[in-house]
């Protein structure tokens, strides 16, 4: 099965790749789709926050999502806030309450998730299509580490993020620090914490006036002792379903022992 996985990872690593580079070389076309469709559009849930770009107003996302790890699965309905209460600067917030169906002798059940706080500033632009933003983002345990559902762990990410304006797409990239507290999970996994690394990159492409595609590649690398690196790849639409409300569902696909196996997740968002 894991085989499986790497291989059709590997294939949308590929796709991902030739999408990007026909970015890169998109020339100004009278026919493309306009912009202001999606110039807004933003990473998937999970690095949302990871992201040259700050909210305009507020941004609330309601998202069902199914993951698949080797030992489990897990149903969550998270809620994603974000904030810009001053200029240039965004706050926001995810959250979430779900269930979980394990394998052999694991404990399952249902509860909260951990909850993810972060704020970031635009500290700027190398010139109008660019934007330069810092943050920080802390993982409180909030989640049932009984159930799978958290890690009984403080984590704190120190991150810098980088939108770029194309001709007729948006890339993204972000690098960062994890400092990661002692946890657990299931009840009696121990978990030693470590110093990791975040970063990644994703390209927004448009496909009309009001949808896009956007594609996502992130990697995190051992969070505890004796674990592994977090490297997946994640690809999907967002669809403006009106003004200020938009429709988002992806696929996210693991390649390395430590996260999920796969996730899928469908939304909604809307902006004020």
């Amino acid at each position: 099965m894991k085989a499986l996985v790497r291989g059709t990872a590997l294939l949308v690593c590929v796709l991902l790749s030739v999408g990007l580079s026909t970015a890169v070389a998109q020339t100004s076309d009278p026919a493309a789709p306009s912009k202001s469709a999606f110039a807004k559009d933003r990473l998937f849930l999970r690095t949302f926050e990871f992201d040259g770009e700050i909210v305009d107003g507020q941004w609330w996302e309601g998202d069902l999502v199914y993951t698949n790890f080797d030992n489990y699965d897990a149903f969550t309905l998270e809620l994603l806030v974000a904030l810009q209460p001053f200029r240039k600067l965004e706050v926001g917030g995810r959250v979430g309450f779900g269930s979980t169906d394990t394998d052999g002798d694991l404990p399952d059940g249902s509860g909260a998730t951990d909850l993810d706080l972060w704020a970031k500033y635009r500290v700027g632009a190398s010139s109008p299509n660019t934007d330069i933003s810092i943050g920080g983002e802390v993982t409180v345990p909030t989640g049932d580490d009984r159930a799978g559902l958290g890690t009984d762990a403080f984590a704190l990410t120190l991150f810098g993020a980088l939108r770029q304006e194309l001709q007729n797409s948006v890339f993204t990239a972000y690098a960062g620090i994890q400092f990661n507290d002692d946890g657990r999970i299931f009840d009696d996994i121990q978990l030693k914490g470590k110093t990791a690394g975040v970063m990644g990159g994703g390209v927004i492409l448009p496909l009309s006036n009001t949808i896009s595609f956007v594609g996502q590649a992130n990697l995190t690398t051992e969070r505890y002792e004796e674990g592994d690196s977090e490297f997946n790849i994640e690809g999907g639409i967002n669809w403006h379903v009106s003004k200020r409300g938009v429709f988002r569902t992806s696929l996210l696909i693991g390649v390395t022992d430590g996260g999920p196996d796969s996730a899928l997740q469908a939304g909604y968002a809307h902006t004020f």
